[in-house]
């Protein structure tokens, strides 16, 4: 059904005074079937600004996953030491961690050898993080429960990716993904002609300043960290999630000449199944999080407390990632809406979790009005 013109506008009215009520500089940019809805951004800086995604890098490790997977380089049951033999040094059990595990973040290795604070002061550095992740110990068996790997889903998933292309990830990402989705304002660490546009991140109090301090260093900016350290806009996360809308629409063709800008139809809809059914919080956030093989999906939530970053009014068929809070980026098949929003502001997770939310649902609500 289409929208109308009044209900974009008011859309847009209520999405842009969320987004300023965050403060800082921010964009936001909404599609629905193709057609730009929405691109706003808070003026200044922001209009050409480069915005760190956070946790958004995770949807472009997962689609590069499954690229290989679906042309048969990589395996989704493939052990991790078939392609990366030191990684169990530190413990035998990990010669059981497959692709699928670290994918619906049961691998029981949510970070390396001295935690997820020792993580992100060593992200980076790709070698020392590898390292790490080789002589950590798992936390739990593999597949037994899912336990969000924050920065380690981008090096397990990474460093098992450059062994079997022999290519590293900067240019896998450029020929495989930012070229045929058309994203011309991404990359996964800043090249230096482009760190001037680099908008520096302000994380409040309640988060304490040394993230701050670590992600507007300039080696964290232009390092490679593929489970948070894109650097992008709005425009190109829709972008991005435009394009799979569009290879979702296929309709499940699984011909191999069958035209897909990023995955076929029949991979997109085996990375977007849900892996967890159970009412059991993730052990690492401790919140209830619907999970595929690699994506965060919409709907209701099936325990408290929860988080839903692409609106309590997004349906289960939604896919995505948000980005603590800050970023998110996301495709609802049920109402053709795509969603890409970057700030550089982290005030509190409730404040921020319930605008991520808000800004959604102003958008789902205006369409299942109309």
């Amino acid at each position: 059904m289409p929208i109308s013109c009044s209900a974009v506008l008011s859309a847009c009215t209520q999405a842009v005074e969320l987004a300023n009520s965050r403060g800082g500089h921010w964009q936001l940019t909404v599609v629905r079937d193709g057609h730009v809805l929405v691109d706003e951004n808070s003026g200044g800086a922001a209009q050409d600004g480069l915005f760190w995604g956070w946790s958004t890098s995770k949807a472009f490790v997962t689609i590069l996953t499954w690229q290989l997977i679906e042309e048969g380089v990589l395996g989704l049951d493939d052990a991790l030491i078939d392609w990366w033999p030191k990684f169990a040094d530190g413990d035998d059990r990990k010669k059981q961690v497959t692709i699928r595990h670290v994918l619906a973040h049961r691998s029981g290795l949510p970070s390396g050898v001295g935690g997820l604070a020792a993580d992100g002061l060593t992200m980076h550095d790709w070698q020392t993080s590898i390292r790490r992740l080789e002589l950590a110990r798992l936390h739990r068996p593999p597949g037994a429960r899912a336990a969000y790997q924050t920065l380690s889903y981008g090096f397990l998933l990474g460093e098992v990716i450059r062994r079997a292309t022999g290519m590293e990830l900067p240019e896998l990402y450029r020929q495989r993904i930012f070229t045929p989705a058309g994203m011309g304002n991404s990359y996964l660490g800043l090249t230096d002609d482009q760190l001037d546009r680099a908008i520096p991140m302000q994380i409040g109090k309640a988060l304490g300043r040394i993230p701050q301090a670590v992600v507007n260093t300039q080696r964290v900016r232009q390092a490679v960290i593929p489970a948070a350290g894109i650097s992008t806009t709005s425009a190109d996360l829709a972008r991005l999630f435009n394009a799979l809308a569009n290879d979702w629409q296929a309709k499940g063709e699984v011909d191999a000449d069958s035209p897909a800008t990023l995955l076929r139809a029949a991979t997109l809809r085996c990375a977007t199944t849900p892996t967890n059914d159970v009412d059991v919080p993730d052990a690492t956030t401790h919140m209830y999080t619907r999970w595929s093989q690699g994506f965060q999906l919409g709907g209701e939530p099936f325990g408290h407390p929860t988080r839903q970053p692409f609106g309590a009014l997004s349906s289960e068929l939604a896919f995505g990632h948000n980005g603590s809070n800050a970023a998110v980026c996301w495709h609802d098949p049920a109402n053709g809406l795509t969603l890409g929003y970057v700030s550089n502001v982290m005030r509190n997770p409730i404040f921020d979790g319930d605008l991520v939310r808000d800004i959604a649902d102003v958008f789902h609500r205006a369409l299942a009005e109309h």
